[in-house]
């Protein structure tokens, strides 16, 4: 059983498909029905469950796919660290940033790019733990964090200050619930999908506040455009959302700081550092949309 052999039982593994797994690896459905047939008579043990209008991977196709992945890891590690070192200013750059980032400012950080390198590629992944730096499967990372792992090598680019969002008609809701000096009973929008009332919320809502559950930057400030609630947001994506009015009343402590992160192995890649660079540029000359003139007032009263 090689490489090309595991390929594919990862791929129906992945997929619970010949015609999906098929489109994965780039052959033809025949061909990976074909092969699976091969590979199950070869290994004596059934690897999929053909009864059924799709494939279901069976326990022992769990198993090999499990050993096919670590291998597939490796691999992936082993041809990044290879090219991280070219002095080519072409190439493929893996850029990590949490879920709505690109839209939000990660998009227009880099917008010099195309005119500075035009043969580098970008290759995005959005993740909100950092997991895919220390995993190498992303060259660099953009996160918001006030304590980057010490093991990798970084820049901190801003600090973002955070704000309340709902509609004009929630906003007006709640101002009359203030004006009143009575307890503030609005729909909340969360990450907490535990049923938990957010810390962020407790002292400026009350507890009995109904909760929704909703994941990602883009669809939390969608979510409360609508009217569905109130959402905490970074200003820079807060600010710039149609529809979304900032709850100033309500003091917003929270602050963070942005980074841009990479391994230390990638110092001596040309393309790398300079989608570092552009990406550090950009990020800082977007500095008053991080942190507004107001949050710099409210911190000086």
């Amino acid at each position: 059983m090689d490489w090309d052999d595991l390929r594919i039982v990862l791929a129906v593994y992945r997929s619970g498909s010949a015609g999906l797994a098929a489109a994965h690896v780039g052959l033809s459905h025949a061909t990976i029905s074909r092969r699976m047939a091969e590979i199950e008579r070869n290994l004596g043990v059934a690897l999929v469950d053909r009864s059924g209008l799709s494939w279901r991977p069976t326990p022992i196709c769990a198993q090999v796919a499990a050993q096919a992945a670590q291998m597939e890891g490796l691999h992936d590690e082993a041809l990044r660290v290879a090219t991280a070192h070219s002095s080519d200013l072409s190439g493929p750059v893996h850029i990590s940033v949490p879920t709505g980032t690109i839209e939000g400012f990660v998009a227009e950080a880099l917008k010099e790019l195309p005119r500075l390198a035009p043969d580098i590629r970008l290759i995005f992944r959005t993740e909100d733990q950092l997991s895919d730096l220390p995993g190498r499967k992303a060259d660099i990372a953009v996160r918001f964090t006030g304590s980057p792992d010490p093991d990798l090598i970084g820049q901190k680019v801003t600090q973002s200050a955070w704000g309340f969002y709902s509609c004009a008609e929630l906003a007006g809701v709640i101002n009359a619930h203030l004006d009143a000096e009575t307890a503030v009973l609005a729909p909340i929008l969360t990450t907490e999908h535990d049923g938990a009332f957010p810390k962020w919320a407790s002292g400026h809502f009350d507890p009995a506040s109904p909760c929704h559950f909703v994941y990602g930057y883009p669809s939390k400030a969608a979510m409360a455009a609508q009217g569905f609630g109130v959402a905490l947001l970074p200003r820079v994506i807060g600010d710039g959302t149609p529809r979304l009015t900032l709850l100033s009343r309500l003091h917003c402590p929270l602050k963070t700081e942005l980074w841009v992160l990479a391994n230390s192995d990638t110092r001596s890649s040309k393309r790398i550092s300079q989608v570092k660079r552009v990406l550090i540029d950009g990020l800082t000359a977007m500095q008053p949309q991080f942190f507004p003139a107001d949050t710099v007032r409210a911190n000086l009263l």
